[in-house]
């Protein structure tokens, strides 16, 4: 009797693991099927109202009108809710027809971007008119600054910038205020990037079509031109190389040949270059023989900016009689004194006059000196050497001819003779021939 009291109780002992499982199985929710879950995922279906394993999240969601809006979206009953200024605004049903997660187009964008050489643009382009595909249009401004920033010109990029429906500078209707139209966008055109810069002078540009609109642009960057900042004349030459080409030639030429600054004399040499008109470099080839060795240099550099070839032999004739070196030495001549300092006034005295019981003080002003005096003697005399406009000269060269012949002016006065008429002007060859056949 005793052992089979015993043994109920030690099968309930050896059956209460299994029912602690047992338990716990019941609690826990049961695993969704795997159908379940894709329908859960797929948003574009009713049963993803309000379930938990629909993530919010930022999303880049294509509408049926070719837009795409991006940011922290979530989906509800039959619609999309975008989140703005912290609240969730409602879109309406059926509007959006694709979506990506933001995080998975990223990882892309860098998995392309990571096959790219550093300096290779016209890949670059490619990758950001993909990437404007897919709404990162900060990703793709960056692309696009970096191709601008190599090669302000770059065709391909210009195109997508203006073709590409962007965002556009926010500056008015240039029909209400066209003078504060103007200067808004050009104030944000100096703060700008590469890609932002052109946007900005793209929206200058619809001044053009308006009456007086031209004379009006005109006046704004001609004044801009000649600003005592540099930025502002860097940003006005880009705006006329753009809207204006051919307008203050005179301007544009100064400042290649006189401005101080470098990104000064390469924008007004871009400028020039888009007259499509190689006589107006003649101004910058006189230049070239100016007594002033910095007016010299500059006329080499803008010349090799500008991209005349027709510059070449010019500047070959200016490297020939380019000084190689300079001249130095001792001199021990005789010693002179140099006196230093300063006269200053100050009041030393006062003649008091009486008169009628009143008393009148007349200062009596002095001069006075300090200062000391230097024993000096001339210890050399040394003069400038030409390296710099030696380099600049060289590089010109090399630049519009697109060779390297050597490094001395004797190579390349040898390499010109065996050039012959390359480098003259085609369209003066033409008038001149026209003019014999009369």
């Amino acid at each position: 009797m005793r052992e089979l009291r015993r043994r109920p109780l030690t099968v309930a002992l050896l059956f209460l693991p299994t029912l602690a499982i047992a338990a716990r199985a019941a609690a826990a929710p049961a695993p969704a099927p795997p159908r379940a879950q894709e329908l859960a995922q797929r948003a574009d279906l009713p049963n993803a109202a309000d379930d938990e394993r629909v993530p919010r999240r930022k999303r880049l969601l294509h509408t049926r009108h070719g837009q795409v809006l991006r940011g922290a979206t979530r989906w509800r009953d039959d619609h999309w809710e975008l989140s703005r200024d912290g609240e969730w605004r409602a879109l309406p049903a059926g509007l959006v027809v694709e979506w990506r997660d933001e995080a998975e187009v990223l990882a892309e964008l860098r998995e392309r971007e990571r096959g790219l050489a550093p300096d290779e643009r016209d890949g670059r382009v490619e990758l950001a008119a993909w990437t404007l595909t897919q709404g990162l249009e900060a990703e793709a401004l960056e692309e696009l600054d970096r191709v601008l920033a190599a090669d302000p010109d770059q065709p391909a990029a210009i195109a997508l910038l203006r073709d590409a429906p962007l965002a556009r500078p926010a500056a008015g209707d240039p029909r209400d205020e066209p003078d504060a139209y103007a200067r808004r966008l050009f104030t944000a055109a100096l703060s700008a990037g590469p890609s932002q810069r052109e946007l900005c002078v793209q929206a200058l540009g619809e001044l053009l079509a308006l009456e007086g609109g031209r004379e009006r642009l005109h006046e704004l960057l001609a004044r801009e031109l000649v600003s005592y900042r540099v930025l502002r004349r860097v940003t006005a030459a880009h705006a006329l190389r753009r809207l204006l080409p051919g307008e203050e030639l005179y301007e544009l030429l100064r400042r290649c040949a006189l401005d101080t600054s470098r990104p000064v004399r390469e924008s007004c040499a871009r400028a020039l270059r888009a007259t499509d008109e190689p006589g107006v470099v003649a101004p910058l080839v006189k230049a070239l023989a100016s007594e002033s060795r910095a007016v010299r240099t500059n006329a080499a550099e803008s010349l090799g900016n500008v991209g005349f070839a027709v510059a070449v032999p010019a500047l070959v004739n200016a490297f020939a009689v380019l000084p190689q070196g300079g001249g130095g030495g001792s001199y021990g001549g005789t010693r002179a004194n140099i006196y230093i300092g300063k006269a200053f006034a100050y009041v030393g005295d006062y003649d008091v006059e009486l008169a009628q019981g009143a008393s009148i003080a007349d200062p009596i002003v002095r001069i006075g000196a300090e200062g000391v005096v230097l024993d000096a003697r001339l210890g050399g005399i040394s003069g400038y050497t030409y390296a710099t406009e030696y380099r600049t000269v060289h590089a010109a060269l090399r630049k519009l001819s697109g060779e390297s012949p050597g490094s001395s002016p004797a190579d390349w006065e040898r390499w010109l003779q065996e050039q012959g008429r390359r480098f003259e002007d085609p369209r003066r060859e033409a008038e001149g021939d026209a003019g014999v056949e009369r």
